[in-house]
């Protein structure tokens, strides 16, 4: 309880990405490409894409001064899930051409088990991680949610929705039990 507590007050103020001492910077890569660096005072680097970058920047609802430092926790989070999830069976995601298509056939607006590094843009998301995904505008899992919030958003705009979960059984029935109640 006293590390949070400390945290919490050394994070309001005066802190900001600048005084964090983290920046982002394109840089080249070997084979010609460009990718964004986003560097922690040369301690601690995370590189996406920039069309990535694009969309998490467009996305981006916190405070301007903390943008940089909200990317480089979600990327670090994403990343070490990606790392104890590889070469499982939990380790799969529809392709980007798979949503393009569902999203221009089915009027896909709603993608329920994403992240907001692989969301397609002018989706809705329900993340994983609901406090890093949220100040880039990802609703909270939909597995956590009690009021049914799909249902309002897509008699508002229209549209349908998107889920694969993981591959496996608790959690993909978890899903389909939300989804039939």
């Amino acid at each position: 309880v006293d590390y949070s507590n400390q945290q919490v007050n050394a994070l309001q103020g005066d802190f900001s990405d600048s005084i964090s001492n983290i920046s982002a910077n394109r840089v080249m890569n070997t084979d010609g490409s460009s990718s964004i660096v986003i560097d922690w005072a040369n301690h601690s680097k995370v590189y996406i894409p920039p069309a990535v970058y694009s969309s998490l920047h467009h996305r981006y609802v916190g405070p301007q001064h903390l943008i940089h430092s909200a990317m480089f926790a979600l990327v670090k989070r994403y990343e070490t899930l990606s790392l104890i999830l590889s070469g499982t069976e939990l380790d799969r995601h529809l392709s980007h051409g798979t949503l393009t298509s569902l999203t221009k056939e089915l009027q896909v607006k709603i993608e329920l088990f994403a992240n907001p590094l692989s969301v397609l843009d002018g989706n809705t998301f329900c993340g994983l991680f609901s406090d890093v995904d949220s100040l880039f505008g990802g609703m909270p899992s939909f597995l956590e949610r009690k009021e049914n919030f799909i249902e309002s958003l897509l008699r508002k705009d229209g549209g349908s929705v998107v889920l694969f979960p993981p591959l496996e059984c608790y959690t993909s029935s978890s899903f389909i039990e939300r989804i039939l109640n």
